[in-house]
């Protein structure tokens, strides 16, 4: 179990990647378990492990220029190839995953922690076509990249993604 200081870690780092991306006009959206925790429990899950957000494809080289350590975070990990994410942390704990992912969905805001985020439109389909039913806690993870790079691209959900962003395989 997560302690309050975790949690309150896990905010802060949120609340960072989010202003950062904000602040380099990237678009974003909460996902996997950051997402989860959003809608079923208005809360980052306290089991959770990292954060999540999601950014299109297209933004993946404006992403890798930012540096990081500007804003007191530290780069934990890149990957560059088919499959692309940034690890950031506040400390070798407490470390967000900023996926790029070939499709991005059209987007409404939801407040959690007195702050305004971006999520999926259809959060509750979309969370299906991620963990069946999410509803109850199961442990189940979201099973990236095997899902965002193939079955989420033409589930049930596919109609909900924002058709200003090309789908990118």
């Amino acid at each position: 179990m997560k302690n309050k200081l975790d949690t309150t870690l896990m905010y802060k780092l949120l609340n960072k990647v989010v202003d950062i991306l904000n602040e380099n006009k990237i678009p974003y959206h909460l996902d996997c378990g950051t997402l989860l925790g959003c809608i079923r429990e208005d809360a980052i899950l306290e089991h959770d492990t990292d954060v999540d957000v999601t950014i299109h494809l297209s933004n993946w080289e404006q992403l890798t220029k930012i540096n990081f350590n500007n804003y007191g975070l530290k780069k934990k990990r890149q990957h560059n190839g088919k499959h692309k994410l940034i690890s950031v942390e506040i400390d070798r704990k407490t470390y967000c995953d900023i996926y790029a992912n070939p499709a991005f969905p059209l987007l409404e805001t939801r407040v959690m922690n007195d702050k305004t985020y971006s999520i999926p439109v259809c959060s509750e389909l979309y969370l299906t076509q991620l963990y069946g039913d999410w509803k109850k806690p199961s442990g189940k993870h979201a099973d990236w990249p095997i899902l965002f790079y193939n079955a989420l691209l033409t589930s049930e959900y596919a109609k909900n993604w924002d058709p200003n962003f090309k789908i990118m395989k």
